[in-house]
């Protein structure tokens, strides 16, 4: 959601969009997030580290592609992505709910 309506309502472009969006997300998740969890032990410390990690990669990876992708290109690719999720999402759905 942040980033349609960065494009949408603050005029960013896509890419700018979302770096800021992934700039957004970190003090509050990443910085802060830990205190809620933490001391009452609900954290896997193994499986943190290799998320972790494989996240600090994986947005690497990213950045690079999305900054080698031209603006329609990409926003076009992220359509087709939450497309796609909206629809595994409802086929979900009805499969729970006994419609198919």
């Amino acid at each position: 959601m942040i980033v349609p309506a960065l494009i949408y309502l603050a005029a960013l472009t896509q890419p700018r969009a979302t770096g800021t969006s992934l700039a957004v997300l970190l003090p509050p998740i990443g910085a802060r997030g830990h205190v809620g969890v933490i001391p009452h032990g609900n954290v896997n410390v193994p499986a943190t580290m290799i998320i972790a990690a494989s996240v600090f990669v994986g947005g690497w990876v990213g950045a690079v592609i999305a900054n080698g992708v031209s603006g329609p290109y990409l926003r076009l690719s992220f359509g087709v992505f939450v497309v796609a999720l909206g629809v595994y999402l409802l086929v979900g759905a009805f499969r729970r709910l006994g419609w198919v």
